[in-house]
């Protein structure tokens, strides 16, 4: 099979090596083309043995995915076509994981935003060791919300309160924090990669039809979210007056759709997700937020 931004790579141990290598991009970054990409692979592995692993990798020098193609999404100006960006967006994660295989992000460096999400679509996290390593969701420093599932996938992960102070300050947390938080499932070294993929292969072969590590349940959330209004305060820096009005906002669309996917679950989350983006993405000043924040090409 044939793909413009992957390719997929056999391992001897028969387990399956998805390799994201964006083309003309420095770093890799999410379209509509890489999720058509994503979406080919998804049907090729859903014919494949479940008992083989999929590792989902980067092909770059640097990083896994480092969120969002921003310049295809400054190109869709009107709301139906950025709704139509998200859905699809969410679609292919959701199918992702839903795959019957083990399938792990492979994580080198940063995976943020809409690149965290595609790593937390995959049952397992490894991540890189070392001082290069950011996993975050910094949508709200642009005055935005995730839109691929973020808000829905995190607290799934970590928990309520855990998943809310990365979500609403935006700050990515490193490898010893992604370990004690649970959101990394291991590491791996990148001086000897070639071993330690075999190793892991090996591990998660040995593991077939074991339970997951423990993630919270859904009563688990309900309970941490009844406690956030009593412990209020400790929160109100975040959600006070004292931010730029657009990052305010920001925080307001991730609580409602946080709040939406435990209380409704995970896709009324979701679509609270787009509900909430698409107005926020046309403010001129969230406009200025991407044009910064915008990677050279």
């Amino acid at each position: 099979m044939e793909f413009q931004h992957l390719k997929i790579v056999e391992h001897p141990s028969g387990a399956i090596l998805v390799d994201l290598d964006v083309r003309d991009k420095r770093l890799n970054v999410l379209s509509e083309e890489v999720f058509a990409d994503l979406d080919e692979v998804i049907r090729h592995m859903a014919k494949s043995p479940k008992e083989r692993p999929i590792f989902l990798r980067s092909g770059k020098e640097k990083g896994f995915v480092v969120g969002a193609d921003l310049r295809r999404l400054k190109e869709l100006t009107e709301p139906e076509a950025v709704d139509r960006f998200l859905k699809k967006g969410q679609e292919t994660m959701r199918a992702w994981a839903q795959l019957p295989n083990s399938t792990v992000a492979w994580v080198k460096g940063m995976a943020l935003g809409g690149g965290l999400e595609l790593a937390l679509s995959c049952r397992y996290l490894l991540v890189s060791q070392g001082p290069n390593v950011q996993l975050g969701m910094p949508e709200t420093k642009l005055g935005l919300l995730p839109g691929w599932g973020g808000t829905q996938l995190l607290p799934r992960r970590i928990g309520f309160e855990a998943a809310l102070t990365m979500l609403l300050t935006g700050e990515p947390i490193d490898e010893s924090r992604a370990l004690a938080l649970g959101l990394a499932d291991g590491t791996w070294a990148t001086d000897s990669e070639a071993p330690e993929l075999e190793s892991w292969i090996e591990t998660l072969q040995q593991k077939q039809g074991q339970s997951l590590p423990k993630r919270p349940t859904h009563a688990e959330l309900q309970a941490e979210r009844a406690r956030f209004d009593e412990n209020l305060p400790p929160w109100s820096q975040l959600l006070g007056e004292t931010v730029a009005e657009e990052i305010l906002r920001a925080r307001r669309a991730i609580l409602s759709a946080v709040f939406k996917g435990i209380e409704k679950g995970i896709e009324a989350g979701m679509d609270e997700e787009r509900k909430q983006f698409c107005p926020l993405v046309g403010d001129p000043k969230v406009q200025a937020h991407l044009d910064r924040f915008m990677p050279k090409k």
